[in-house]
């Protein structure tokens, strides 16, 4: 073959050649080594997946890892039914419970005047012999407390002192109902008390019992002198 002496005739052949080769290429991606469209790629996965489904074998493995997957999902969502089940409970029994409790200790001086006849004073006069106790239990819930029983412990200066031995025999207390627990102590005793020498504290135990639970509690008070009342200090061993 002899040499192309046409230059012009060359450029524009293989000119020609590069328009018609250029979509060629792009309709066969696969010819020119390129990746394949998204759509193709997709339409190819779900025709495999289909042919594979076509296969009994494969089939029924397919409806075994279905069925995994629906046990698994079933009991995943027990699980968090049964939780969310136990909350509404809780929450349920929170808001109707009882909730029995102290809510006022009453102090009195009590002594007798010249005529013999018993008086009773907010502070200590020369006529006061006894320091009178009257602790109110109230039912702050919104249901009853059943078998609602209380009782209370007094020490002076830490040791025991056979005063207050008042205890309520066992009933109900309905929701905004209270009940009373009332003693005290006299001498020898009471003048410590009266005059800030000596600590008075009471411990009272209130048992009771809701409508899916017994409930029972010990709060310690102690008295203040200076302004003639109980104060709480504390949590005392239930009995």
């Amino acid at each position: 073959m002899g040499e192309d002496k046409n230059p012009t005739h060359t450029a524009r052949e293989w000119g020609t050649r590069h328009v018609h080769d250029a979509p060629h290429h792009k309709d066969n991606p696969n010819e020119s080594g390129k990746e394949q469209k998204p759509m193709n790629k997709l339409m190819e996965l779900i025709r495999g997946w289909l042919n594979h489904l076509g296969d009994a074998q494969n089939s029924n493995r397919v409806v075994a890892i279905f069925t995994i997957v629906i046990a698994i999902t079933g009991i995943i969502y027990a699980v968090f039914a049964g939780k969310q089940l136990g909350v509404m409970r809780d929450t349920f029994n929170a808001a109707n419970k009882p909730s029995v409790g102290v809510n006022h200790v009453g102090v009195w001086h009590i002594g007798r005047d010249k005529e013999g006849k018993i008086t009773r004073s907010e502070m200590k006069t020369v006529d006061t012999t006894a320091l009178s106790v009257a602790v109110e239990i109230k039912n702050f819930g919104q249901v009853v407390a059943e078998d609602y029983t209380s009782t209370w412990r007094g020490f002076v200066d830490g040791k025991e002192v056979p005063r207050p031995t008042e205890s309520t025999p066992p009933g109900n207390i309905f929701p905004g109902q209270v009940r009373y627990l009332i003693g005290g102590v006299g001498q020898p005793d009471y003048t410590g008390i009266a005059d800030g020498t000596k600590t008075f504290e009471i411990q009272v135990t209130i048992h009771y019992k809701g409508p899916n639970q017994t409930y029972a509690y010990c709060q310690k008070e102690r008295y203040m002198t200076d302004v003639n009342a109980f104060g709480v200090i504390g949590s005392c061993p239930v009995t």
